[in-house]
């Protein structure tokens, strides 16, 4: 359903999720009240599925509602596009958060202060098309340690996942998303060392899936932000306190990255120094694995799990916003990153620093993949994803299906 509607620009306003009635409300323009465009959305299975992505068990009925919008998602689209402009000039680093909202039949304008003088250039530019609120910039979500002295290394090895043939080295108790088997799963942790404006530090991110590859090359994916390409990345965790990288190998190395310029935040890591390769299935607790399903779109009510190494899963997560553009605040550089998802945490938090690259997915079983962990608000409560159906296209890959 969501992907007809988005097929069709010029003639819908939008949709949205209500999950409390299992409501599916579509807002209609101009064609979209045609008998044939209104065959088309009834001819569409209105079920669980929306939101679940396809799980297995089927769940309630949805009911559609159809309702009446001022303006298309074309319109709002082109009025998104022009706020990236003159107005996200004259408004600076001011300018946090940018959108078209279905529920509002609006483009949302997000100021870290909300100014009349730049209330007053959004009305006379863009009229009843925009909405302007107070919304705090966002930051990445990767964790950095800065180090001034030495860093010890202690290198753990645990047993094969596929063969359970202990490899040499000093053998990790229980494979976990911290100390893990090979070959290695989505949402292990990873470490780097980093030198960043000439400071050294430890950099700890979380990968999300393995990566089917259009050269057939396996890769495991994380986020854009959390280094450059040709950086390698231990499996591991940091000891600040002991000053240690605890390791049991390799996870690969940087060689595919989006990032800022008005793109995702994803990059893909080969399989250098890997010979055992990646796994496809996520980490969902310490030790637990789930299974991976097909990459599922993103809609705004819907529910979604995020799984960062450090937060661990949380399906806390309602989506309130699609297709964003964040001037981010990545360790006080401002980047404006777009294909952006944005979920509130609805009784919990959803993210924390040390979890970028980790994966979002449906929840149910199997996980199907709607995005990866790019940034989020301080207290953890909102979470910016980048949308995977984006992330496969920039990077010409897709997760692997578990079955």
């Amino acid at each position: 359903m969501s992907s007809y509607i988005q097929d069709h620009p010029a003639e819908f306003g939008g949709s949205y999720l209500d999950e409390q009635t299992h409501t599916l409300h579509v807002l209609t323009v101009g064609g979209a009240t045609s008998l044939k465009a209104q065959k088309s959305l009834s001819d569409l299975a209105i079920r669980s599925t929306a939101t679940t992505a396809r799980s297995e068990s089927a769940g309630p009925e949805w009911t559609l509602s159809t309702q009446a919008a001022r303006y298309s998602m074309a319109t709002l689209q082109e009025t998104r596009d022009r706020v990236s402009e003159a107005f996200a000039r004259e408004a600076g680093n001011n300018l946090t958060i940018w959108y078209a909202d279905p529920r509002t039949d609006t483009v949302h304008i997000g100021l870290n202060k909300v100014k009349p003088r730049l209330v007053k250039l959004a009305s006379e530019d863009f009229g009843d098309r925009v909405t302007v609120a107070q919304e705090e910039q966002h930051k990445t979500m990767d964790k950095r340690t800065k180090v001034d002295g030495p860093v010890s290394y202690s290198h753990r090895t645990p047993e094969l996942r596929d063969t359970g043939v202990t490899k040499s080295g000093t053998a990790a108790s229980t494979p976990t998303r911290l100390l893990d088997s090979v070959p290695y799963a989505g949402g292990d942790r990873i470490v780097s060392t980093q030198t960043i404006d000439g400071v050294q530090y430890i950099v700890e991110c979380t990968v999300n899936f393995d990566f089917v590859t259009s050269s057939g090359s396996p890769a495991m994916g994380t986020a854009g932000h959390c280094g450059p390409t040709g950086l390698s990345w231990r499996q591991g965790y940091y000891d600040e306190s002991a000053q240690t990288i605890h390791y049991t190998g390799t996870m690969g190395s940087a060689y595919t990255r989006i990032w800022g310029n008005g793109k995702s935040d994803a990059e893909l890591l080969n399989d250098t120094g890997n010979p055992d390769g990646f796994w496809p299935q996520v980490y969902t607790t310490s030790t637990a694995l789930e299974n991976v399903g097909s990459v599922s779109p993103v809609s705004v009510g819907q529910k979604i799990c995020a799984d960062g190494s450090f937060t661990l899963q949380s399906c806390y997560g309602m989506v309130t916003a699609t297709n964003v553009c964040e001037n981010v605040n990545d360790d006080g550089t401002i980047v404006k990153v777009c294909n952006l998802d944005v979920a509130e945490g609805v009784g919990g938090t959803l993210v924390q620093s040390g979890d970028s690259g980790g994966p979002v997915y449906t929840s149910g079983t199997p996980h199907h993949p709607l995005g990866i962990i790019s940034a989020g608000t301080a207290d953890g409560l909102t979470l910016d994803f980048a949308d995977m159906g984006s992330v496969d296209i920039s990077l010409n890959a897709y997760p692997e299906s578990s079955s």
